[in-house]
């Protein structure tokens, strides 16, 4: 069972790991896209077909991202823009409780708009936008494109 101020964490707090982390800011799907453009990163997005009449707990599953996570994690959904809540701050084995808890806990589907999942250890993000289309950023392959597109400029 989720207990919700245990879980919760401040902006300030997620902001700035994020940035000694990854080296940008960010507090919303538009600051990744915008990193994904600057970045010129080429990122497999998959649709999710149907997603607005599945359960949570089905999404979930469906964009694999309980299966590919482990450690600690940091979850943004809706509910984090809430003046008294936040990012949360979860141990991986925790997440299907927190995404199927998530309707009674806050009154919000969990997957009602965009959802950030991050893990800092793995340096991956996994997102889940709005529209329906989802992916697992590696954040290695990421910056390591800026890095290979230098080189091939200066070569």
């Amino acid at each position: 069972m989720i207990v919700v101020p245990n879980i919760l964490i401040t902006w300030k707090e997620f902001e700035q790991k994020f940035q000694e982390n990854f080296g940008f800011h960010c507090a919303e799907m538009k600051d990744i896209e915008i990193y994904i453009e600057k970045m010129k990163a080429e990122v497999e997005f998959h649709q999710l077909v149907g997603w607005e009449s599945m359960e949570d707990t089905e999404i979930l599953d469906e964009c694999g991202f309980a299966d590919k996570s482990s450690g600690e994690l940091y979850v943004i959904t809706e509910i984090s823009y809430e003046e008294e809540c936040g990012p949360f701050k979860i141990e991986s084995q925790n997440l299907k409780d927190l995404v199927a808890e998530h309707l009674d806990l806050f009154g919000e589907c969990f997957f009602n708009i965009d959802v950030l999942i991050v893990s800092f250890s793995k340096k991956e993000i996994s997102i889940f936008h709005h529209e329906g289309v989802y992916a697992t950023l590696n954040m290695l392959e990421i910056q390591g494109t800026k890095k290979l597109n230098k080189d091939r400029k200066s070569s």
